[in-house]
């Protein structure tokens, strides 16, 4: 079954019980996170766009949002695990 969420599409697997999401890479070919079909539900009621983000330290990617905090006047990452 394909589906989209708010800025990701995904796939889900139920013969493996896992759900796939498009991460969206700036100016690059996307890339796909998986996830526990179980946690699918959450992870489209989340209100913000998953993308990936290069982390040096593990030279790979991580599933991350930026969530707006209106008293700190900034974004702050929240990350998939």
């Amino acid at each position: 079954m394909l589906g989209k969420k708010r800025g990701n599409n995904y796939v889900v697997d139920k013969e493996n019980n896992i759900a796939k999401i498009e991460l969206k890479r700036k100016n690059k070919e996307s890339i796909w996170t998986i996830i526990d079909l179980e946690d699918l539900e959450r992870v489209i009621i989340f209100p913000y766009t998953w993308f990936a983000k290069y982390n040096k330290s593990i030279e790979g990617y991580y599933a991350v949002a930026s969530q707006y905090i209106p008293e700190l006047g900034r974004s702050r990452p929240i990350h998939l695990y």
